[in-house]
């Protein structure tokens, strides 16, 4: 929406630095039926940018595309929501998605990110479907540094691997984390409602994802 006349000349403008930051990021990128894999050897993973769409003429396509500014509204903040923290992420295959741009154009998905070497003795605790999962410190309290439920890889919590591995929970982090952090013990059941929010998912078997550490 504009605030001036419809009949004017508009332009776009931007203006910006260039900052010599994340030297050592990685970038993957997934065409149609390819997979992304993100992984980290040592450290976790923190997404920099991620995108489902265009950012340029060439990438999965034959024929130079004219959209080179293409989204899919909410994608990166789904992306960094499931992925940071771990140490292995595999994105979607790309799919038909909402995009600010002609849905015909031959689309991609693209993560950049870095691995830091963060929670050493972080701990890790999973619960499958009628399981708890049980969070404990010895010594100082819990500090939730990654929960999920849903699915982060193809083999937990089934016997079939499944062809989905990336599969996340709206809000489902806060929640653990308003309900875990500062205490001793902390008790989260391995079967969530059904009427939460599911984010990439489908039928296969979802499980609890929890990594904490322990905090003097």
């Amino acid at each position: 929406m504009l605030i001036c006349d419809l009949d004017t000349s508009t332009a776009i403008s931007a203006f910006y630095i260039c900052e010599n930051k994340f030297p050592d990021k990685r970038t993957v990128i997934a065409c149609k039926d390819q997979t992304a894999d993100l992984k980290c050897e040592t450290g976790v993973i923190r997404i920099i940018k991620s995108n489902y769409g265009r950012l340029d003429q060439n990438t999965c396509t034959d024929t130079p595309s004219d959209y080179t500014f293409c989204t899919a509204g909410g994608f990166g903040e789904d992306v960094k929501s499931i992925c940071d923290n771990l140490q292995e992420c595999r994105l979607p295959k790309v799919k038909k998605m909402a995009l600010t741009c002609d849905v015909d154009s031959s689309t991609a998905i693209s993560a950049f990110y870095i691995c830091e070497n963060k929670f050493p003795d972080k701990c890790t605790v999973i619960a499958c479907k009628d399981q708890t999962a049980n969070l404990k410190c010895e010594n100082g309290v819990i500090r939730i540094i990654k929960s999920n439920y849903g699915r982060l890889d193809q083999n937990t919590c089934t016997d079939t691997p499944s062809e989905n591995s990336f599969c996340g929970t709206k809000d489902f982090e806060e929640d653990v984390k308003r309900m875990c952090n500062g205490r001793k013990e902390c008790s989260i059941p391995g079967t969530a409602e059904d009427q939460i929010f599911y984010r990439f998912c489908d039928e296969s078997p979802k499980y609890v994802y929890v990594s904490y550490v322990c905090e003097a």
